[in-house]
């Protein structure tokens, strides 16, 4: 009998987000299952979403249609990638990857506004970005250390189950990363550029004509010049090590 889902979607928020909704929008051959992924849906310890979207993916009704699913814990959670192997143990994992500094600021200011929302999910302290990008404690540098996390997935999933999307480009370029997305699937080339329009309204790419939510994740607040050097510093040997794994570079 087939085990579903197909697809996981892990890795950096912005990026699992525009890869899910875009693919589940536009390619035929593929349905997202299971509740929009949002931030305000990322947690931790959200464990109950997979019995939940276990329940969905068992009454699928489409089975030549490619399912593709994304958890609402962070992929650093410790259990998350045993669990996404008991559930599919020949699942391929596409593992949206961002220039860590970039991610961090991103994450950190978007923990300010999760807390100025009343989000349960706040870690947000009220110190600045610069006075925590020391602190061991910061979630938004932990888990910008990719080469650390990606070590628990490799240990229960071979390095070809997994296929690599850069989130600096995705958001530029959606084409160009979704059509090596396809080809990782096997899917029939579908998705083409000329399905994006750049929006100045919004400053961010989205779909010709449609109406689908935007997928937010233009915007890279400012880094303060030292803390940039301290972050360089922090990062450069782990985005070494994740160059290796890879077996290549990304854009940043």
């Amino acid at each position: 009998s087939r085990i579903l889902p197909d697809v996981v979607v892990i890795g950096d928020r912005t990026g699992a987000v525009a890869t899910l909704r875009y693919l589940n929008y536009l390619h035929p051959s593929v349905k997202s299952i299971g509740r929009t992924l949002h931030y305000s849906t990322m947690s931790d310890n959200d464990t109950s979403q997979l019995a939940r979207d276990i329940k969905e993916m068992n009454g699928f009704p489409c089975p030549d249609v490619m399912t593709i699913w994304a958890p609402t814990r962070y992929y650093d959670a410790e259990s998350l990638p045993k669990d996404i192997y008991m559930l599919n143990p020949r699942v391929k994992l596409i593992v949206a990857l961002r220039d860590p500094i970039v991610r961090a600021k991103a994450e950190h200011e978007m923990e300010l506004h999760c807390k100025g929302n009343g989000c349960a999910n706040s870690n947000e302290d009220g110190r600045t970005f610069d006075e925590r990008v020391d602190a061991s404690d910061f979630n938004a540098i932990k888990r910008s250390l990719y080469d650390v996390h990606l070590m628990k997935w490799l240990t229960l999933f071979p390095r070809r189950a997994m296929h690599f999307v850069d989130t600096n480009l995705i958001l530029v370029d959606p084409g160009f990363e979704l059509h090596r997305v396809e080809k990782y699937l096997g899917l029939k080339p579908f998705i083409q550029r000329r399905m994006f329009t750049y929006n100045e309204t919004r400053a961010n790419m989205q779909i010709c004509g449609s109406q689908m939510e935007a997928v937010y994740g233009h915007y890279q607040p400012p880094v303060d010049l030292e803390t940039q050097r301290r972050l360089l510093n922090t990062f450069a040997p782990h985005v070494e090590k994740l160059r290796r794994i890879i077996g290549h570079g990304l854009s940043w």
